[in-house]
């Protein structure tokens, strides 16, 4: 006797190996949506340390000028415009990476950026008169720029990992890899609107 192959009405038992049979409809992924992930504390911290040797460089080398050109007024000159064209070529990187992507030169190196808090791309603006500017002025005031400019750093062991000066300008840092995005926002949130790999 064959066996009973047809399909199970309302009355059948139920059958718990059964695949479901209800129709289910497919998903549409989220194109484009963007997952914000905070930099490592280690790698803000490879960040920093790359920006302040970039930044001591120029005055490394207007030290050891005169010992690796001579003392001569022409050696001096050549060492002068050396350090002054090292100068501003790290200016002028720090400040259209800042501008375009967030990120100083270090940041760059390591794969991090800063973001507004709701994830839009933070201005230039912003980051010199907030995020470094308000510091920068407070590290003025006798005593209470002292406590501040070493509260700055303790404050990103913080669950949010957020510096004093991310508060201050409402930022954060988030890893990005080694790209530039660009970010915009709706009302479900960040969403990455184009990604371009390029160094300048």
């Amino acid at each position: 006797m064959l066996p009973d192959t047809s399909p199970q009405t309302a009355e059948s038992p139920f059958d718990p190996y059964k695949p479901p049979s209800s129709p289910v409809e497919d998903l549409e992924p989220l194109q484009g949506r963007l997952l914000l992930v905070k930099a490592d504390r280690s790698a803000r911290l490879v960040a920093r340390i790359v920006d302040a040797i970039v930044n001591v460089t120029p005055l490394l080398l207007l030290m050891g000028s005169g010992v690796i050109l001579g003392h001569s007024r022409d050696a001096r000159l050549v060492g002068n415009l050396l350090v002054l064209g090292l100068s501003l070529t790290i200016v002028v990187l720090n400040l259209r990476w800042l501008y375009t992507a967030g990120q100083s030169i270090g940041k760059r190196l390591v794969g991090i950026a800063i973001l507004r808090s709701d994830g839009s791309r933070v201005t230039l603006r912003r980051l010199i008169l907030l995020r470094s500017g308000v510091l920068l002025i407070l590290s003025l005031v006798p005593f209470a720029g002292t406590v501040i400019a070493l509260l700055n750093p303790l404050f990103i062991f913080r669950r949010d990992h957020k510096c004093i000066h991310d508060h201050i300008a409402d930022t954060f840092v988030v890893e990005v890899g080694h790209q530039d995005l660009q970010v915009d926002v709706d009302m479900d949130g960040p969403v990455v609107r184009t990604w371009r790999r390029a160094w300048w």
